[in-house]
């Protein structure tokens, strides 16, 4: 059993609370949001007084995106179902844990052990790179380039003379700047880059090993590429939370209602309707135990949601006109992102079977349904954890067929875990799912496996969340947007924030950059002084 929650969050309402800030979603950019409006001065709002804010979740559990739990019989290994690892360079995430006081740890992402199995070949790092082993008929130059290598030839025919970025300011004045074939470069797909530079035979070759789906489509070029440069370039390293990434959603909450403010869990917003004046306005949400509803009025309103939650406000009724989340030109704002689903299915064994081929941690990928498989520690019992399958894109569809249907869903089992954010929402696998992974994970690694004792998964794709993390779409002005998102329409108060909108998708770092120019720009909080004066939190309004 996992942590037992030491958040005092209410499942109750407040019918009549009037409060300077409401912020909607309880995932890591609300709770910053509430920690670091809770623990300021509210300047204009309130004379000087502290804020006066409120948090409303729809679920029963705080942390969104983040869910870290302990299988049973496991009690020292986390298993990570959503956000899982930070880099190096993205400083605000490292400032903030040394502030909250959480240690970070190494997250390893493999050695010369780990591998790539694609077409049927099992391949070492160093065979990447030698043609009698490649299963891939690559054409010309390509024959003995490393995927990496291939992606730098597509980078350097869509840059031109200019240089790759060394960081996110760079890349943000590339953004704006950078052209391609006579175009803005933003106007073409990532594919469509890849097809222009690469044969058929190469991209397939780049899209199997990569890992993630995700990467290899058709969204924003210029993105993708600061994706695969600066978020996931070959010198960046990756950090955990010691204890697991939990710990700063439960961090927050914890400092936030400790500066008196409230986590309203299992409520969900219904409508938006005009205050009185100022840009303020009333929610009306719905409590989940008792089906009423119930009003709050906010000078302030702080949405930090995924575009599929976004999009679902859209669908309810409400007195202001035009509605924010109703409005075409704000839902085509919204509808700049790509929402990705992504899968994760956990298997604990009674012990660590890859340690028979050298391996200790990191991940192996392989162009099968699993496409990337992650190797975490041993237990005191010498019991261990397999991350088996984390798979993303069209490959959800696989583990789809195999999950538990929307109508077996209420009575299947969850995983019998908590941790301080939460229980679980994880389900335990069905037998079928277990027996293709456990027939995947065989022939990729070539062994007879055993039985594992418990398995768990997650599919980020269903409500409220509609997909595990966003892209920006081809045509897409990433800056324009994220300024315009974070005040959607000028005459109320209503702000918009966390990952999805965000310069650094796909991270933490996004969400609470996100996160921080709202604060700044719209509510006028100074930047926080634990975080470095020089950081560029993203571009400003």
């Amino acid at each position: 059993m996992g942590r037992a929650t030491s958040i005092p969050l209410n499942r109750g309402s407040s019918d009549g609370a009037v409060v300077d800030v409401a912020i909607v979603g309880g995932g890591v950019a609300g709770l910053y949001a509430a920690w670091r409006l809770a623990t300021a001065r509210a300047g204009s709002v309130g004379e000087g007084a502290p804020f006066r804010v409120a948090l409303i979740e729809a679920t029963d559990r705080i942390g969104g995106r983040i869910e870290t739990v302990s299988f049973p019989g496991l009690p020292t290994q986390r298993a990570e179902f959503g956000a899982m690892r930070i880099a190096t360079w993205q400083r605000l995430t490292l400032s903030l844990a040394e502030a909250l006081g959480l240690p970070l740890v190494d997250f390893p992402m493999g050695d010369d052990q780990n591998f790539w199995y694609v077409r049927g070949t099992r391949l070492q790092r160093a065979d990447l790179t030698d043609p009698a082993k490649v299963p891939y008929r690559l054409e010309g130059e390509e024959v003995g380039r490393s995927p990496q290598e291939l992606l730098d030839r597509v980078a350097a025919r869509m840059l031109g003379d200019h240089p790759i970025p060394t960081d996110r300011h760079q890349w943000d004045r590339l953004k704006r700047t950078l052209r391609y074939r006579g175009r803005p470069a933003r106007e073409f797909g990532f594919w469509n880059l890849l097809a222009d530079s690469l044969s058929p035979e190469a991209v397939h070759f780049v899209e199997d090993t990569v890992g993630f789906g995700t990467m290899t489509q058709n969204w924003n070029a210029v993105e993708a590429l600061q994706l695969l440069y600066a978020d996931f370039g070959q010198d960046v390293r990756f950090l955990g939370f010691a204890g697991g990434t939990d710990r700063l959603p439960a961090a927050l909450a914890r400092a936030f209602t400790a500066a008196g403010g409230e986590i309203y869990c299992g409520n969900a917003l219904t409508r938006i309707d005009a205050g009185t004046g100022d840009g303020g306005v009333v929610l009306t949400v719905s409590n989940r135990r008792s089906g009423t509803s119930w009003r709050v009025a906010a000078h302030h309103t702080i949405c930090a949601l995924p575009r599929r939650a976004l999009e679902l406000l859209g669908q309810t009724g409400s007195l202001l006109e035009p509605f924010p989340f109703a409005d075409p030109a704000v839902l085509e704002l919204v509808g700049s992102v790509h929402r990705f689903p992504a899968f994760k299915l956990f298997l604990a064994y009674e012990e660590p079977w890859w340690r028979e081929l050298g391996i200790t941690s990191g991940r192996s990928v392989t162009d099968l349904p699993i496409r990337q498989t992650y190797y975490f520690g041993v237990d005191d019992t010498d019991r261990a954890l397999l991350m088996a399958s984390y798979d993303d894109d069209r490959t959800v569809a696989y583990w789809q067929g195999l999950a538990w249907t929307e109508r077996d869903e209420p009575s299947a089992p969850r995983l019998e875990a908590d941790s301080e954010c939460g229980a679980s929402e994880a389900f335990v696998a069905p037998p079928e799912m277990v027996r293709h992974a456990q027939a995947q994970l065989a022939r990729m690694h070539g062994l007879d496996l055993p039985t594992p004792y418990l398995a768990a998964y997650r599919n980020w794709a269903a409500a409220p969340y509609g997909g595990a993390w966003h892209v920006w779409r081809a045509n897409a002005d990433s800056i324009a947007v994220g300024i315009r998102m974070r005040r959607p329409l000028p005459e109320w108060n209503v702000h918009v924030c966390g990952e999805a909108y965000s310069g650094i998708q796909g991270f933490i770092e996004g969400a609470l950059t996100s996160t921080e120019l709202v604060l700044q720009e719209q509510l006028g909080l100074p930047p926080p002084p634990w975080l470095p004066s020089d950081y560029y939190v993203g571009p400003r309004g």
